[in-house]
């Protein structure tokens, strides 16, 4: 996966991805965990997270997580909790949305011009799913 991105968004190799953590799930990704809603803290990662979640975790053991609570966002929560039935791990990886050294997009036309460009497999915009 952190392959796959860094080739599509033309990013450095060493730049970290950052994971959305369901709250729930933090006591057994985190070392010492508290809610951190704005990815504004680092934490040691659990050997169990290091292992499940290579992707998201630093070269030194930290990660900077969103931590994701229901009434934080409905609807992504859903989308973390079904791929968490699906997987077995509640989290996932959370990067923003722009090419290296453009800004992060903020309209349609700019979501699907990165999209085009990244060659990413699909982009979800509010109900409606496009394909390349």
């Amino acid at each position: 996966v952190k392959k796959k991105l860094n080739l599509s968004l033309a990013r450095d190799v060493f730049q970290p991805f950052a994971p959305t953590i369901l709250e729930e799930r933090i006591g057994d990704y985190l070392v010492d965990p508290h809610p951190n809603k704005f990815m504004t803290m680092s934490y040691y990662a659990t050997e169990e997270f290091v292992k499940t979640a290579p992707a998201v975790v630093h070269v030194d053991g930290t990660t900077r997580p969103q931590t994701l609570e229901k009434e934080d966002n409905p609807v992504y929560y859903n989308i973390v909790k079904r791929f968490e039935r699906g997987s077995g791990v509640g989290a996932v990886l959370n990067t923003s949305f722009n090419m290296h050294g453009e800004p992060i997009v903020c309209s349609p036309r700019d979501a699907l011009n990165s999209f085009r460009k990244a060659r990413l497999d699909v982009l979800v915009l509010e109900k409606f799913a496009v394909y390349l």
